[in-house]
């Protein structure tokens, strides 16, 4: 588990320099992020050899680039979680790595995405495009990027998205 880890750290870090070097060629960059910590400790040991604590890291940074044209720009969020007990629920996953080029009358998106595309129900939305990551959330709202292409095309009477998956 520690050699895995260090191998997607040092692929996410890899991946993380090489866009902050390319950020000179975009004139608007953004950066996000969130860190998250969770442990829980119990006052007993648990049967079958549970310990007493279970611990987990996340680390969810995020790159906005964006073009002086304001016509092209790239998205990069990655998504590391690392469990101290349990290996399936670690994970890396890239949740987004985009580029999006706008035109006058539509939109392309290369990449790896999380897109919406389904109904919202009263209790639970039903998407189409994105597998569920029943991981992290049991109620199937979190989900996993997706390569994809996507073209929106605007009409007068709307918009018409098309696919490739």
């Amino acid at each position: 588990m520690v050699s895995s880890f260090y191998r997607d750290t040092t692929k996410a870090f890899l991946v993380i320099s090489l866009i902050s070097i390319s950020s000179s060629l975009f004139s608007t960059v953004e950066k996000y992020g969130e860190v998250s910590f969770e442990n829980r400790t119990f006052s007993e040991k648990g049967l079958f050899g549970q310990g007493k604590d279970h611990s987990s890291f996340t680390l969810s940074p995020e790159f906005y680039f964006e073009s002086e044209d304001q016509k092209t720009s790239f998205t990069f969020k990655p998504k590391i979680r690392r469990d101290s007990l349990d290996d399936e629920r670690n994970l890396f996953d890239i949740q987004d790595l985009s580029l999006i080029r706008v035109k006058n009358s539509y939109e392309i998106r290369i990449g790896i995405r999380r897109d919406f595309w389904g109904v919202t129900e009263t209790v639970h939305r039903v998407d189409i495009i994105n597998q569920t990551d029943q991981v992290e959330s049991f109620d199937g709202e979190d989900k996993l990027g997706q390569p994809m292409i996507n073209l929106s095309l605007e009409r007068d009477w709307g918009v018409l998205d098309i696919y490739a998956l």
